[in-house]
């Protein structure tokens, strides 16, 4: 894969932070619950002559820190994802590598490759993708491959303080996958504000579901990525001191933090405690289901 960059005028206008970052350890477990659109539905909006939007029973994916090892400037974390309930066979184990780009030099943080555990015919099989390595350029990424959450930005993220203005940073990753002679153009946009009201970036009932899990709804860092080649626009919300993004949302998917454990640090988060016990689901109005937007 080969990476270059475009930076915009905004991206420039605000230099990345010396870094704010996930607190991971190892043992660091926090558990994404995760609902799924039918796509059989066709058409979710009803406006357009489709039915109205079918989603799945949610899944809770546990992730778990495992390994954590220090490479030339910096760190390399193994972050592997089980189903909570052992239900379902598929699996992940995540490499996300803390280092210096290439380019500039500058820290970053990124997912550098994936495994991905399959059922198939009575089978597990693996897929393995790699998308950079350490020293060299990172990506984002974004995951069509599996069921399991994991797309991923380049991090530090944009940084401003709660009281401050909602400000914007833009940066385009040119990506060309595929062959030397036959690639492929898989352009990302990544777009990140902070201080944008919740409201105006996902859907408001969002914020009945963070008052209710005692998450903050102020200095969000909210990241929209975006693939140029198809149009598909995945949005996270991210916050300081919390493992994952408290909330995505993809046309094919909706994952949410629901659970943490074991982080560094003396700020843990106070999660309400998740209603899964024993591996039973809880129920569907346990957290809010948007309403699709017709196009996603």
């Amino acid at each position: 894969m080969t990476i270059a960059f475009l930076f915009s005028l905004a991206w420039l206008a605000v230099p990345a932070s010396a870094g704010d970052y996930p607190p991971w350890i190892e043992g660091t477990t926090w558990v994404v619950k995760t609902i799924y659109r039918d796509s059989r539905q066709g058409d979710e909006d009803p406006e357009h002559g489709g039915s109205s939007s079918a989603w799945s029973s949610p899944i809770y994916w546990t992730y778990r820190v495992k390994r954590v090892k220090p490479i030339q400037g910096g760190k390399s974390y193994l972050i592997q994802v089980v189903d909570k309930t052992a239900s379902r066979a598929n699996g992940a184990s995540l490499i996300v590598d803390h280092f210096d780009a290439a380019q500039d030099g500058q820290e970053v943080m990124a997912l550098t490759s994936i495994k991905l555990y399959e059922p198939v015919a009575g089978e597990i099989t693996t897929q393995s993708h790699v998308f950079t390595s350490p020293g060299e350029d990172p990506a984002p990424v974004t995951g069509d491959e599996s069921i399991i959450p994991f797309d991923f930005p380049v991090m530090p993220l944009i940084e401003g303080s709660s009281d401050g203005p909602e400000t914007k940073r833009v940066k385009l990753y040119t990506i060309s996958e595929g062959a030397e002679t036959l690639t492929f153009a898989r352009d990302i946009e990544q777009t990140e504000y902070v201080n944008k009201p919740l409201g105006s970036f996902v859907d408001g009932e969002l914020k009945t579901y963070f008052d209710g899990k005692g998450f903050p709804v102020e200095g969000l860092k909210m990241v929209e990525l975006h693939r140029n080649f198809d149009g598909t626009r995945i949005k996270q919300i991210w916050t300081s001191g919390y493992p994952w993004y408290l909330y995505s949302e993809r046309p094919d998917r909706r994952p949410w933090l629901w659970e943490v454990q074991g982080l560094s640090g003396s700020q843990t988060p106070q999660l309400a405690p998740p209603s899964v016990e024993n591996g039973s689901a809880a129920p569907p109005e346990a957290i809010p289901t948007p309403a699709p937007k017709h196009g996603g």
